[in-house]
């Protein structure tokens, strides 16, 4: 069968940022190729996101979690008709988790997971889009919204997971993410800024507030999906896909 599973999740904000290519491309594994802005840069995805307990066809523990991706080639060829076709794929480089067991699951499916060697925290506001991270070596991200007249609807994206183990090399997992979220496109509704901090050390961009190519939020204290689907002729373990992506 190729659906996988789907996850649940009740609060997120999303990044897309641009960063150094040759800061990104050591992180990558052969055979991904990165998306390139008009500048030259790499494209990342920096998300935030709470997910719920539960999920269909996985079990999944209540986490907040932040991820780093870089867009990257689309490949929808072993993606028959009848299954979603993605219009981006996301290879994520870096997933902390306040969940070890969601870590261990993440890392088993292909992601290149962090282990947060000390406590790793997340301060959200569950009526707004504002949020804090750190851990005992400081902070790594804050989030501030800037707009409060902000309209939120119904939304559909299918984008693409692009993972790497030993076992099953380079595989792609196609998600359809939906909920409630911002209903155009935005650049100003939030702050972001980056904190000195080892998690986001190495992808050279600059600590401060970050200029966004796009940002994206769940309605805060809605309810969203993200429903994973495989190639037939694929087989992975059964555990859950999903680092919050939605570029």
């Amino acid at each position: 069968m190729p659906y996988r599973s789907t996850i649940y999740l009740d609060w997120g904000v999303f990044f897309l940022i641009e960063a150094p290519l040759a800061a990104i491309k050591p992180l990558l594994v052969a055979g991904v190729e990165p998306v390139l802005a008009p500048s030259g840069a790499a494209l990342l995805t920096l998300n935030v996101v709470h997910f719920l307990e539960g999920g269909d066809q996985v079990e999944v523990p209540a986490n907040h979690e932040i991820d780093v991706g870089v867009l990257v080639d689309l490949d929808n060829s072993k993606f028959s008709a009848d299954l979603p076709q993605a219009t981006v794929a996301v290879y994520v480089i870096k997933v902390a988790s306040t969940a070890r067991g969601y870590i261990d699951q993440c890392k088993v499916a292909g992601y290149s997971v962090t282990d947060p060697t000390t406590a790793l925290s997340f301060e959200l506001n569950a009526s707004t889009l504002d949020v804090s991270v750190q851990d005992a070596d400081g902070p790594i991200l804050t989030c501030r919204q800037l707009e409060h007249e902000l309209e939120y609807g119904e939304f559909t994206r299918i984008g693409q997971d692009v993972m790497h183990n030993a076992e099953h090399g380079v595989h792609r997992a196609n998600y359809i993410f939906s909920g409630e979220g911002l209903t155009k496109p935005m650049t100003t509704a939030m702050e972001l800024r980056i904190h000195p901090h080892p998690f986001l050390a190495d992808l050279g961009v600059s600590p401060g507030v970050v200029n966004c190519l796009d940002q994206f939020a769940l309605k805060p204290s809605s309810r969203g999906s993200l429903a994973f689907y495989r190639p037939d002729e694929v087989e992975v373990d059964e555990t859950t896909q999903g680092a919050g992506n939605q570029a």
